[in-house]
């Protein structure tokens, strides 16, 4: 069922700004309390909770009073979803609505036309390219992309990738992923190279060749083909280790592929 809980109060001086996406994770969280800081925008959040299952972690509950759960049918593995969105609100109530711009959230897409069509002030944040691309499907998304006027994209090279196939006319700003930049750069000047080396000392790599992979741990992203040809690689690249950070549900079936190879 919704969540009907009221939305927070909006001053006359603050822009109501809703932003409905498929989940609150945590690795944005940082972009939202910023937003939530400013004091001339009054923020809502929409968004699912992760099907049963799933790895991701929402944190929905850490933002009390600025979101809305959005009751949501997940079909044919999550290919298709369809949630039960508040139409009159979200086309009434904000000044600017920020909408997960991928077709397969079949209610959201729907928004998002339906706001464009009103002449509201709707941003499609979206991706040029996705995990599930196939060129005629990237092809209708894209030809459904250009009929809106802003866009809110992954990276600053998606932003450079639409100019060159002629989003000229669209006003198209780079998120970077909302990460907590500042975080990032802190933790990275906390390393010194002798501490980096001890480090690595530490972990038995010393001396090696590392091959670095950062992703969530499921099979879209077929680890699995990699665990099948390091063997090959090892014999012609001595000194050779896989790195992996991440994490996720395909971890233990990983493992056990790794130590079986």
């Amino acid at each position: 069922m919704l969540d009907t809980a009221p939305l927070a109060s909006n001053a006359s001086t603050r822009r109501r700004v809703a932003v409905v996406i498929n989940f609150l994770t945590h690795y944005r969280e940082d972009l939202y309390r910023r937003l939530l800081q400013r004091q001339d925008l009054e923020l809502t959040i929409f968004c699912h909770l992760p099907p049963p299952g799933s790895s991701l972690k929402s944190i929905h509950d850490r933002f009390p009073g600025h979101v809305r759960l959005l009751p949501a049918r997940f079909m044919l593995g999550e290919t298709i979803v369809w949630s039960t969105l508040p139409w009159h609100c979200l086309t009434e109530r904000f000044d600017a609505v920020y909408v997960e711009g991928n077709p397969r959230y079949l209610a959201f897409a729907l928004l998002a036309s339906w706001l464009q069509w009103r002449r509201k002030t709707v941003v499609l944040w979206t991706m040029v390219q996705s995990f599930r691309n196939h060129p005629g499907r990237q092809r209708l998304r894209l030809a459904w992309t250009r009929s809106f006027s802003r866009l809110l994209v992954y990276s600053d090279s998606e932003v450079a990738l639409l100019r060159a196939i002629g989003f000229e006319s669209n006003h198209v700003v780079a998120i970077n992923n909302g990460l907590n930049q500042d975080r990032i750069d802190d933790a990275r000047h906390a390393w010194t190279a002798s501490g980096l080396n001890s480090w690595r000392a530490e972990q038995g790599l010393l001396g090696k060749k590392l091959l670095l992979s950062c992703a969530r741990l499921e099979d879209k992203n077929k680890f699995d083909q990699l665990i099948d040809v390091l063997p090959q690689l090892v014999e012609s690249v001595t000194q050779l280790v896989w790195c992996v950070i991440g994490d996720g549900a395909a971890r233990e079936a990983l493992q056990l592929r790794a130590e079986a190879a």
